[in-house]
């Protein structure tokens, strides 16, 4: 397949920030680890993402309205809460 789309060279694994902000699904991590390419510190990264995508979640089924300053507000508070950076205020 690689050969035959030249676009997909971005799809190689030398290429792949597995350090980024978004978690990467377990069977993804079952691949890189077999793949000699996850360790300790991408789980704990990656356990830390999930756990944040989790604060998020909560934040979100509490929220009481659709307004939106309202849920960047009350977004911070709980990703501050649970000791994460909130990025957007």
């Amino acid at each position: 397949y690689k050969d035959s789309d030249p676009g997909s060279v971005g799809w190689a694994l030398d290429r792949q920030d597995l350090e980024w902000v978004v978690p990467f699904h377990e069977g993804a991590v079952r691949f890189l680890r077999e793949a000699g390419a996850w360790n300790d510190q991408l789980d704990a990264h990656n356990a830390s993402l999930i756990r944040r995508q989790e604060v998020l979640a909560q934040a979100w089924a509490e929220r009481t309205s659709d307004d939106e300053a309202a849920w960047m507000a009350l977004r911070a508070e709980r990703l501050t809460a649970a000791g994460f950076d909130p990025v957007w205020q």
